[in-house]
């Protein structure tokens, strides 16, 4: 039985024209040139660190001690090291790929990615009474980032039982070395498993606000998230207001139960702020159709546009 929170929307000839046009990667150099140049300024200066002492006024009365001798020209060896090690990585390092196709996913040297997922084998999720098929999580370990978690089918049989499949969506959502169309990336995934032909998946509404894509139309839709971290930040402002203006000195419980009840209740007000100023994202999950088939529920907003921006990617 569907549930009523379904929205089940069609994906218009436009999308689906798009879907088939291949979207590779693009190496984001200019971060990596400023990380390795700042990391080699501060090698720099460590190696002519003894000879900007050495030049100093009030050091030159110390050179004639041995410990400081040895000290600063440690430091020669140790900065020319880090220049030398920071040119070989520059000169070694290979960028990672991807490919979003409309067969599969292809991708190398990316921790955590499958280097080759194809679309044929996705899979609902396996959990009695389960909502989402496609859902964010929080990664596993110590590492503070979300994961897209799916369903394929397993190994050997397409007929086989489904598994989980997780994939970190930090490579797409935040600045690193690899990729310089992370937006474009996530929504040429999100609109692979959107319109899978095995089955219709169902997408949970925080993976939309996390790539920022907007689930009607399929337009860029940052402002959802960049709300959300703001009154994340507001959320702590009630309890540094009490901890500014508590009496002190004040016993502790007062002072840690009075901090826990106002982050509570900033998190509160920030989580109804945000369903206020945002309701329609809250009416998912969301399912999509191919434009050949029939629709049932409210038509797809995008349905509705005339055209829709293609990838530069060229297959």
């Amino acid at each position: 039985m569907i549930s009523p929170a379904l929205q089940r929307l069609r994906l218009d000839d436009a999308l689906e024209q798009e879907r088939r046009v291949t979207v590779a990667s693009r190496a984001s150099r200019s971060l990596g040139v400023a990380v390795l140049g700042l990391l080699g300024l501060t090698f720099a200066l460590v190696a002519a660190m003894p000879l900007l002492l050495a030049v100093a006024p009030d050091t030159r009365d110390r050179l004639d001690e041995p410990v400081a001798m040895m000290a600063l020209l440690a430091l020669l060896p140790l900065g020319a090291g880090g220049c030398w090690l920071l040119w070989r990585h520059a000169r070694t390092a290979r960028m990672a790929e991807m490919l979003v196709t409309d067969l599969a996913l292809i991708t190398s040297g990316l921790d955590g990615w499958p280097v080759h997922l194809a679309w044929s084998s996705l899979r609902p999720n396996p959990a009695p009474g389960a909502r989402t098929d496609v859902e964010l999580v929080m990664a596993r370990g110590d590492s503070a980032h979300h994961e897209l978690r799916f369903f394929t089918a397993g190994p050997g049989s397409v007929e086989s039982a489904a598994v989980e499949q997780r994939i970190p969506l930090a490579a797409l959502t935040v600045p690193h070395l690899h990729f310089g169309n992370g937006h474009e990336l996530g929504r040429a995934l999100l609109l692979q498993l959107a319109s899978s032909a095995t089955t219709a998946l169902r997408i949970d509404s925080e993976v939309f606000v996390h790539l920022g894509v907007h689930p009607r139309t399929w337009l860029p839709m940052p402002w959802p998230r960049r709300t959300r971290r703001v009154l994340y930040v507001m959320a702590i402002v009630p309890a540094g207001l009490w901890m500014w203006q508590a009496a002190w000195p004040a016993p502790i419980w007062q002072l840690v139960g009075g901090t826990v009840l106002a982050l509570v209740a900033g998190a509160l007000a920030s989580v109804l702020l945000f369903r206020a100023a945002f309701p329609w994202l809250h009416a998912g999950p969301w399912q999509y159709m191919g434009s050949h088939a029939s629709s049932e529920g409210p038509a797809s907003g995008a349905s509705r546009r005339k055209g829709q921006p293609r990838s530069s990617a060229k297959r």
